[in-house]
């Protein structure tokens, strides 16, 4: 090996995934006409691709991000312009993101062109659909947003868009089977784990039942505080004005409202320090007592606030989960839009429809879906506002250009100001506040549930461990 091929990185190991990828793109592209070598063919465009087999992080993945921080941190790209003209480019693929492409052509007719960019491997952002096979039997999972929450209290535009894709709401409460886990006698349980408690310990039932309580390895004064805040008799602010009530509880995190109002000590702290984790994503120490109280976490028993309009909610059971979760929905918002992606047409087909990838970017359809592509420059061509834009991405270490009559961001907010910087300093100062913090869901597939049912167990809390939280599936069957 001569010299420059080490600096050329030659001597270097590469995984048999990295060369196959290698070599299915560069055959891939060399089997397309010539007409069409020099778009721009991505690893979607290839017999195989199929994102809801991978296993791994499936969320913000190796691949989806790097391209992103690096503009943050001040790298520009002048792209190829590949000469593509669109009425609209929307930045982000997720379910705003395909609803977005969705009422713009409601709105402009099926004939205007529309492509969605989007950074990650597959569409639908945080609605992710996991597929395995155990046995030759296929199983589908959710990996992200999970179900319909309280859809008949949505807002009308949203509701229109459910019925638009033929989802009926109703057809869940035959779909999902709400006793089945109470007819096998499972219940609930809490894991407490050595390290915080002291020894390890598993408890079934309810926690402060007398016969489950004594076992509990918490002293005598935590098994007190853990009985007087789940009976939630009372709130802690009797002391408190009524009209500085509000105030003082969006001001204060849960945590120390427990600590300070109601005279709890750590153990119980401890023991509800992940009460907040599966919908937040961070410890009651950082979710506003408001929240806590808006949420019906114990402690406030009859404490009576305003509430506005987007807060109230309507009392549906949570039931209206799809077996990929909202990946469905996601799907159906695709296939609507790009008919030939896959076959079926309702919201029971779409389970077990399998999705051709080599169709979402294909050049014959009005809508285009252009995936593993990070935008990372929005700029009109002119101070004229009116006028189109130009919209740079990066695909495959690439950055290409294309123009666009208008455009979307639905994507991270944090990231516009970074692909905007023409916006003005108070937006771009208010899309930096917020924080993004990761739910991390670990997707199991056991041969063997039984295990649980000897247990009587379907679902245990994990106060102080790395995963807060282990479930048995919901119990839907949906299509085939």
């Amino acid at each position: 090996m001569k010299s420059k091929d080490r600096q050329l990185g030659m001597n270097a190991d590469i995984s048999r995934r990295d060369f196959l990828s290698g070599v299915s793109i560069a055959i891939g592209a060399s089997l397309l006409p010539p007409s069409s070598v020099a778009a721009d063919i991505g690893k979607q465009d290839l017999a195989g691709y199929y994102p809801p087999r991978l296993s791994g992080m499936r969320g913000s993945h190796p691949g989806s991000f790097e391209v992103a921080h690096t503009a943050r941190d001040g790298a520009t790209w002048e792209g190829e312009d590949t000469g593509e003209e669109y009425d609209l480019v929307v930045v982000g693929g997720g379910i705003s993101g395909l609803s977005a492409a969705y009422f713009y052509r409601q709105a402009m007719g099926n004939t205007a062109r529309i492509l969605v960019l989007d950074n990650h491997d597959d569409f639908g952002g945080h609605a992710k659909r996991n597929e395995f096979e155990i046995d030759g039997r296929l199983i589908i999972g959710y990996g992200g947003t999970m179900s319909l929450e309280s859809p008949g209290g949505y807002p009308e535009i949203a509701k229109k868009l459910i019925r638009e894709l033929g989802i009926d709401t109703e057809r869940f409460y035959t779909a999902f089977d709400q006793e089945l886990y109470a007819s096998l006698g499972l219940t609930s349980g809490t894991f407490f784990d050595k390290e915080t408690f002291g020894s390890d310990h598993l408890a079934i039932g309810d926690i402060v039942a007398a016969d489950v309580l004594k076992h509990l390895p918490l002293s005598e004064q935590g098994k007190a505080d853990l009985v007087r805040l789940l009976a939630d008799e009372r709130h802690f602010l009797d002391d408190m004005p009524p009209a500085e009530r509000f105030d003082y509880l969006v001001r204060t995190d849960y945590r120390t409202y427990l600590k300070e109002r109601g005279g709890f000590g750590e153990e119980l702290l401890k023991v509800m320090e992940s009460r907040s984790r599966s919908v937040w994503a961070v410890g009651i120490d950082a979710v506003p007592a408001h929240t806590a109280w808006r949420d019906a976490y114990p402690g406030f028993a009859d404490l009576d606030l305003p509430v506005s309009s987007y807060e109230e909610k309507v009392d549906e059971p949570w039931i209206f989960h799809f077996p990929d979760g909202n990946a469905s929905v996601a799907r159906l918002l695709v296939r609507t839009m790009i008919p030939s992606v896959a076959p079926g047409e309702d919201m029971e087909d779409i389970v077990t429809a399998r999705f051709n990838y080599q169709r979402l970017d294909d050049p014959k359809s009005a809508v285009r879906i252009r995936l593993n592509s990070t935008a990372v420059r929005v700029q009109h061509l002119d101070d004229d506002l009116k006028k189109p834009l130009r919209v740079t991405y990066v695909r495959d270490g690439e950055a290409r250009s294309l123009t666009a009559g208008k455009v979307v961001m639905a994507c991270y907010h944090a990231i516009i100001p970074h692909l905007c910087p023409e916006m003005p300093a108070t937006q771009r100062a208010m899309l930096s506040r917020s924080v993004r913090a990761p739910l991390v869901y670990t997707n199991v597939l056991i041969r063997n549930w039984t295990s649980f049912v000897k247990l009587g167990l379907h679902s245990v809390t994990c106060p102080g461990s790395y995963h807060h939280g282990v479930v048995l599936d919901y119990p839907v069957s949906l299509g085939d």
